[in-house]
Formats: C-alpha cells, structure tokens, sequence
C-alpha cells in the first residue's frame, strides 16, 4: 500500500510529491500513459476536478476503475490497467483539502487489496496530519502574501499620514494668519482640528489593532501547534481533534483580522477603487452563508437566506462581500450556541436594503453609534469569549459609504439585533 501527495500550484495544475518509490517504474510508466517525472506536474481538465471537489471531507474515499477514472480520456483504460498491474494497485482511494474556500492538495493511495475499516481509521488520522501540514504551507505562504502587501501598504499610510500632516500644518499657518488679519471663522479651525484628531484616531486604532488584537491569534497558533508537536504521539485522537480546532480557528481569526486590515488599509491610502459590476445578490447571499457555516458549526448556529429569487444589484462585489462576511461573523459571535441567524434583501427600485439577523446578546442603546466610529474604543467579547477587533463594522460603514449607502443597527439588549445596510439599486 503506497501513495502519492499533489498539490495545487495553480487553478488546473498540480505539483506530484512523495512518489520516489515508483522510481523502478519511471520509464514504463512514461512509456504507459506519457508522465515524466522529471517535470511532475499535471495540467487537471475541468471534470477532474469535480471528480476529487466532492473528497474534501477528511476521509479516505475509494474510487472505482482508480487510474483511468483520475487520468479522464487523456488515457486509455487498457493502458491505465497494465500500469496498476504493473505497480501492484488493484484498487485506489483518494482524499482531498481546501484552503479558505479552494481546493488545495491531497493524496491518492494505490492498494493491492480492499484496506480495511480499521486501516481506514488509521490511515485517515495519518492523512489528517499530512493535509493539516499542507493547509498549514498554504496559508504560511498566503501569510507571507499578505505581510508583504501590509508592509507596502502601511509605508503608503505614513506616507499619507506625513502628507496630510504637513497639509494640516500648512493649512492652520495659514489660518493663523486669516485670524491675525480679523478674516479668519471659528468654523473653519474646528473643522481643522477635527480633521487631524480623526487622523490621529485612524493611527491610533490602526497600531493597537497590530500591537494588540493581531497578536492573539498568533499566540495561540504557536503555543497550540507547540504542545501539539511535543505530544503528538501521547495524545488521545479526541485531543489532537480539539488542538487542530483550536489551530484551525486561531488561524482563520488572524487571517480574518489581517484581511480586514488590508482592506481598511488600501481605502484610508486611496489604492481601493470602486469598480461596480452587476451582481446576483441571492448567489451571494448563499456564497457568504456557505463561508460562514465554517464558523457557525462549532456553535452550531443555523444561518439562512429568506431571499428565494434573484436580485440584481450593480455595486462593488469585494466591498459588499466584506460587508457581508463582517456582518455575518459578528452575528455567530454575539449569538448563543444553537442560536439562528437569517439573512434577507429588498428592492423599492430606488435602492436596494440587506439586512443580518440574529437573536444574540444585542447592543446596548448608547452603544449603538459607537460601533460604527473609528475614534471609538468599544468592542464587546461574544458569547463564548471570542475576542475582535471592532475593525469590521467600521470598515463596512466606510465600505458603504463609499457607495453612497448607509449602515446601522435595530437592537434590543439581550433580545438579538438586525444590522441592515442600503445602498443604490443602480441600473440593472
């Protein structure tokens, strides 16, 4: 019983690993069905891919007519079964990975014989470890990815900062000298004022969130991945499934909060351009309530869509998207386990309303404004301690806003709250 691991490198091609030990077989098999090893990469026609999409559940699945069903019409099945002859795999089984949402890798494992039930077992505890590993590169090298677009934009923002500094500076010399003169209105130096104590608020909020709230998650990821690497082979199953959860949720927290970071950081230097495109809005309403059930599951919360016809909206797809995907987010946070959260849209022609409900602990009166305000410091834990940075309800607003929309929040403490945002319906 061997196997080979394989990669995605890009959308239709995959990188071959792990297969040394077909080595003695390295000329029969190119002579077979034409791969040569010296470039192990594969070109995946579309229907492969939806052969091995379904196989992303962390089982091990066994696949019928094994080779030649993988290698499509590009092989024939006679060759295809004088190559599993050859290399002693009378049956194949494959298992599959996605990271964030794509396909990224998995294994295929060539077996004389039918593997046991109680292998299985064994053999997909062993997979689990290796797919972790590789969802563990991936998102190493989107990390790296995006630290170095962070780096490149946070130089952007000092230098913007720099800029409107010395634009303000400028600005109030000149107003000193208008008062001097007995021309100057106290109108103009408040507005001034504000201007700089809403700069220095973005930059304050923006270095506690990178001192503080993205340190978290990465702490956990360390001390998590370290006592699982330490332990691995003391620890019960159970355990080793409850520190890849925690593995899990840390990593897609800090991502969460460095994607939001890069999108608030791209909209304050003026790099986010609004590009409006005609969207279905009920296709996605249930792509963000797929995404979402990534995170609600451990809660089990029920997420839905009351929206059953198409709506076609023309705006900026990534912005409403992370719109969504911040609104949803909160109300698994804020919502008790077993809770529900429904998502619906309306059309009076003139502008289209999107609104996200659940039955959480809801926002106190008073607070109902700071939480749209990047000068403000409120952020409450959910339900279950989860921690956040009250980046994403402020990058909405602004997101919103951009499209010449309005957010805001109906809520009644302790009774749930309905985050509802409009923008123009556009032309279709």
């Amino acid at each position: 019983m061997r196997g080979i691991t394989f990669e995605f490198i890009q959308p239709d091609t995959v990188q071959i690993g792990s297969y040394k030990w077909l080595e003695p077989w390295y000329e029969t098999i190119k002579g077979l069905v034409g791969f040569d090893f010296q470039n192990p990469q594969i070109s995946l026609p579309e229907n492969r891919k939806d052969l091995i999409s379904p196989c992303c559940d962390g089982k091990l699945h066994k696949m019928a007519d094994g080779l030649s069903v993988l290698a499509g019409c590009s092989v024939s099945v006679i060759k295809c079964r004088e190559l599993e002859r050859t290399i002693g795999a009378a049956f194949t089984y494959i298992s599959c990975i996605r990271h964030s949402g794509i396909l990224s890798g998995g294994v295929v494992i060539f077996s004389p014989q039918i593997i046991s039930k109680d292998d299985i077992q064994k053999i997909e505890t062993l997979i689990s470890h290796a797919l972790l590993s590789i969802s563990r590169i991936a998102f190493e090298k989107d990390l790296r990815l995006s630290e170095a677009n962070y780096r490149k934009l946070n130089r952007e923002l000092e230098r913007k900062v720099i800029e409107r500094t010395q634009d303000l500076e400028s600005a109030n010399i000149r107003l000193r000298k208008e008062l001097a003169e007995g021309i100057l209105r106290d109108e103009a130096l408040k507005k001034s004022e504000s201007s700089l104590k809403e700069l220095n608020a973005t930059k304050d909020k923006f270095s506690n969130i990178i001192a503080h709230d993205l340190k978290n998650p990465f702490t956990s990821l360390i001390g998590s991945s370290e006592l699982l690497f330490q332990n691995i082979h003391q620890l019960e199953k159970e355990e080793i499934i409850q520190l890849s959860k925690i593995l899990n949720d840390s990593a897609k927290g800090g991502y969460a909060i460095l994607q939001n970071l890069l999108d608030w950081s791209r909209s304050q230097t003026g790099l986010l351009k609004i590009n409006p495109e005609k969207i279905n809005l009920k296709d996605l309403l249930d792509e963000n309530i797929e995404d979402a059930g990534q995170f609600s599951g451990y809660k089990e919360i029920e997420i839905h869509s009351e929206l059953k016809g198409d709506l076609i909206i023309v705006a900026d797809r990534n912005m409403i998207n992370t719109v969504l995907r911040n609104l949803l987010s909160n109300a698994v946070k804020y919502s008790y386990r077993f809770g529900k959260v429904s998502v619906n849209a309306a059309s009076d022609g003139k502008e289209v309303t999107i609104s996200v409900k659940d039955n959480g602990i809801g926002v106190p009166e008073e607070n109902r404004d700071k939480i749209f305000r990047i000068d403000s410091e409120y952020s409450e834990t959910g339900t279950e301690n989860e921690q956040g940075t009250g980046l994403g309800l402020k990058l909405s607003r602004e997101f919103v806003e951009k499209q010449g929309g309005k957010i805001w929040v109906e809520s009644t403490e302790n009774g749930g709250s309905v985050f509802k945002f409009s923008i123009p319906a556009g032309r279709n």
